[in-house]
């Protein structure tokens, strides 16, 4: 389990030492796989696939949900890989 921040409004804020730690070596992991050619090509399909579609379709608003989920995932991979 990770560390706890102390109460208070700042705790929101400002991530204690090992969240900072665990979020650099997500993001270390994901910059190793999608910055190769490969991975970005994977990067490349996922936005297209995903992000660059319409998210809600007029007989079903429930999509729009289930599509939103989709590209937020896309978005966190995209977020992730980048380069510091």
């Amino acid at each position: 389990m990770p560390a706890k921040n102390d109460f208070g409004p700042a705790r929101f804020l400002k991530p204690n030492e090992e969240q900072v730690k665990a979020r650099e070596k997500r993001n270390s992991v994901f910059r190793a796989c999608f910055s190769t050619p490969a991975g970005k090509e994977v990067l490349a399909w996922l936005k297209e696939k995903y992000l660059d579609r319409p998210v809600c379709v007029i007989n079903n608003v429930y999509y729009g949900y289930v599509r939103e989920g989709q590209n937020e995932v896309v978005r966190a991979i995209m977020q992730y890989s980048k380069e510091k």
